[in-house]
């Protein structure tokens, strides 16, 4: 869409910095759908029991996080240019009113959409509990035209008379009736709890209620679709690391024939971004992969490349790289060890399949010793 692209938020980061000092995500974030491990947001600008993901960013919608999703589930296009011209034309004031009056839109349109949900579900309950109440109705009425009266002549006349013998036959019939009557509710709820259908197949309705089934449902779809947030923590021993400026880490996510599926860049946390004297550089920022993990075949390869903008050439250099097999990554902190320049996707496919001539074609390491000097960490969100 309109700020997924990675150049034009590039560009748009620019303009943007040269109005204002610096711009802020305010898309707004629920605080009880946090994700497990991560600090509850504290802010001051709630609106709908939601609070300001704050996180400092150029373009204004905060890539890392669901904010770009939200912002681009609930704003139509014509709405996300319209976002666009605002943060390069208005300054900084201006802009931050605009951008807390479009999180109230999107806010509001969420509230709407469940709203629909909970109506739609509480309507399927309610004509539920009304064909279940027909049912147990006609299967009484049924149960009462099927009885005939047998009283004879003599018993209507003690009747009648309200004699004793009168009084004990109307009593015996209406508990006989009472009884009757509970056989035929009970019997109507077990032509409920046993409807067939179209194939023929008893349908059980006591197992769980409609909106509780579509709520399973929402969980396990929920579940499947879940993305990789990707952590990049630090990397260690690297050479030369007083020249280096400007520094960013891609990751390429790589199908099983080298055939790119997503990229994307990670910038250093505002507090990082140097490199101390021995070689160590902290990132401690991550992202949040498009694709869904579970469609990834196997083979699939994520691929880190630390890159630099070099002066003497005037364009950004890689510095080096490493790999990890996306399709057996699962949450958790890792060590990859890094390689020298250029990326080999046919070198990192031989390691893998372990073939005769693996150990032939054996790169030399970034650093004098092969170590894992690049911390990852991994979650689902």
């Amino acid at each position: 869409m309109v700020l997924r692209d990675e150049k034009e938020r590039e560009r748009l980061a620019r303009l943007s910095k040269a109005i204002r000092e610096k711009t802020t995500c305010r898309i707004y974030r629920n605080k009880l759908q946090s994700h497990k491990g991560e600090p509850e947001i504290n802010d001051s600008d709630v609106y709908l029991g939601l609070s300001a993901c704050n996180r400092e960013e150029a373009c204004g919608i905060c890539s890392n996080w669901e904010c770009l999703d939200r912002f681009e589930e609930h704003l139509t296009h014509d709405e996300q240019v319209e976002f666009k011209h605002c943060l390069i034309s208005s300054d900084a004031r201006t802009f931050k009113k605009y951008q807390i009056e479009v999180s109230k839109m999107i806010r509001e349109r969420e509230d709407a959409l469940q709203r629909n949900i909970e109506k739609e579900i509480a309507e399927k309950k309610r004509q539920k509990e009304i064909e279940e109440q027909a049912k147990i109705e006609a299967q009484m009425q049924r149960v009462m035209s099927e009885r005939i009266d047998d009283f004879t002549k003599g018993e209507l006349l003690e009747i009648m008379n309200g004699t004793e013998e009168g009084q004990r036959l109307v009593a015996e019939r209406k508990a006989r009736l009472d009884e009757e009557m509970r056989s035929a509710v009970q019997m109507g709820k077990n032509a409920i709890n046993t409807e067939v259908d179209s194939d023929g197949f008893l349908l059980d309705s006591d197992l769980e209620t409609e909106d509780e089934q579509k709520l399973e449902t929402q969980k396990v779809a929920d579940k499947a679709s879940r993305r990789l947030y990707v952590f990049v923590d630090s990397f260690a021993n690297l050479i030369e690391p007083e020249k280096m400026i400007d520094i960013r880490v891609r990751l390429t996510l790589l199908d099983a024939k080298g055939k790119g599926i997503e990229s994307v860049c990670c910038s250093p946390n505002s507090d990082c971004g140097s490199v101390s004297g021995d070689g160590l550089l902290t990132i401690r920022s991550g992202v949040v992969l498009k694709s869904i993990p579970r469609n990834w075949k196997p083979g699939t390869l994520l691929i880190f490349e630390l890159t630099h903008y070099k002066i003497s050439t005037g364009k950004m250099s890689l510095k080096c790289w490493s790999y990890a097999r996306a399709d057996v990554i699962e949450p958790g902190t890792f060590g990859y060890s890094l390689e020298r320049k250029p990326v080999d996707i046919d070198y990192v496919k031989a390691i893998i399949s372990m073939k005769p001539n693996a150990l032939q074609i054996l790169r030399p390491p970034y650093n004098r010793e092969r170590g894992n000097d690049l911390k990852v960490s991994y979650k689902l969100v």
